[in-house]
């Protein structure tokens, strides 16, 4: 019988989060206000920022997810790797709170905020990929 924890992992997708790859992005802002709508520019630079950090949000819960599917395996296993495990979980943590720094430096018109978003989405994906649980198949997009 499959577990509730590893069956609800079926509804995970990367592709969910591909779109925090453009939030913080500043070309469509930069077009807005070379057309003269200055306003609307920074209407739309403070919904992006606040839809990036629902995301961040979301993505912060399905990670949770993953590591308690994780940790239910570990349970069943006889070879646990218990430090493993505290290293990729404090690894994911960092990379989720580096994705909310970025949300910050983009408030402050920092131009590195998408930089720094895009390195930590990048180990975020293969985490969800299954590098973080690859016994878990059905993270595979």
């Amino acid at each position: 019988m499959t577990s509730p924890n590893i069956h609800a992992l079926s509804t995970i997708r990367v592709e969910r989060y591909q779109c925090l790859r453009r939030l913080l992005r500043e070309d469509d802002v930069q077009y807005l206000k070379a057309s003269g709508f200055s306003r609307m520019a920074r209407q739309k630079r403070a919904a992006d920022r606040r839809a990036f950090l629902v995301m961040v949000n979301h993505l912060s819960q399905d990670m949770r997810r993953v590591a308690a599917a994780r940790k239910l395996q570990m349970a069943q296993d006889t070879q646990v790797d218990m430090q493993g495990f505290l290293l990729q979980r404090l690894e994911t943590n960092m990379r989720l709170n580096r994705l909310r720094l970025a949300a910050a430096l983009h408030f402050a018109h920092v131009p590195a905020a998408c930089r720094v978003a895009e390195e930590s989405l990048a180990v975020l994906e293969q985490s969800l990929r299954g590098a973080f649980a690859p016994s878990l198949p059905v993270l595979a997009s």
